[in-house]
């Protein structure tokens, strides 16, 4: 162990321990941040949603006069909603806690694997295994979580009544909400697959390390 340390150089060590109490202090303040949202969804008497689309939207009217724009549309809306029910509010916390969760299983990956880094061994199986937790984590809770956004608007969308929702009367197309249960930009499938690929290193530098001792 004391051989493994004496690789790693006092300035980069001092780096590492930074970088592993920052994405600590990281993932203690989501968690935080989670409980606080916890109460202030519960108890509120509004909240706010965003990432409503709209249905036949209008153009903008100030910018009719700009002849150099040739088309332009409102694409979704933020709506505060004054005394809504327990299961928006519960929908719209359970999204935030997805996302959450991945900024806790990231920033604990980051702490773990510089932390083991500093103490001179970050190829162990449960660095390995704390990333590819981190990888399946940050896939399910941004599919999660981006299902539950497009439930949550459903239900909110439902709650306003069909009058609230996009259509054609016979006199022509009238603006309004569209649901859409699932939108997302696929960036934590992105996160999620990059950490399977450092996990696998990982495991790979495991077998290396071991394969190492075995010759000393």
């Amino acid at each position: 162990m004391e051989t493994a340390r004496r690789t790693i150089g006092r300035g980069d060590r001092i780096a590492l321990i930074v970088v592993a109490v920052g994405a600590t202090l990281i993932g203690a303040a989501t968690l935080a941040g989670l409980i606080v949202q916890a109460v202030t969804i519960g108890t509120s008497a509004s909240l706010q949603i965003d990432g409503f689309a709209l249905g036949n939207a209008t153009s903008p009217e100030f910018l009719t006069p700009f002849a150099a724009v040739t088309d332009a549309r409102y694409e979704s809306v933020t709506l505060t909603l004054a005394d809504p029910p327990a299961l928006v509010r519960w929908l719209h916390w359970a999204t935030a806690l997805c996302s959450g969760l991945i900024t806790i299983g990231v920033a604990g990956s980051v702490a773990w694997l510089a932390w083991r880094t500093v103490t001179g061994r970050p190829f162990v199986r449960s660095a390995t295994a704390a990333v590819l937790a981190t990888a399946i984590i940050v896939l399910a809770a941004g599919l999660i979580g981006d299902v539950l956004h497009g439930i949550t608007r459903a239900e909110v969308i439902d709650l306003l009544g069909a009058g609230s929702t996009a259509g054609d009367a016979g006199e022509g197309p009238y603006e309004g909400f569209v649901t859409v249960i699932f939108e997302s930009t696929l960036a934590s499938f992105g996160w999620g697959l990059g950490l399977a690929v450092v996990a696998q290193i990982l495991q790979i530098g495991e077998r290396m390390q071991k394969d190492t001792e075995g010759l000393i």
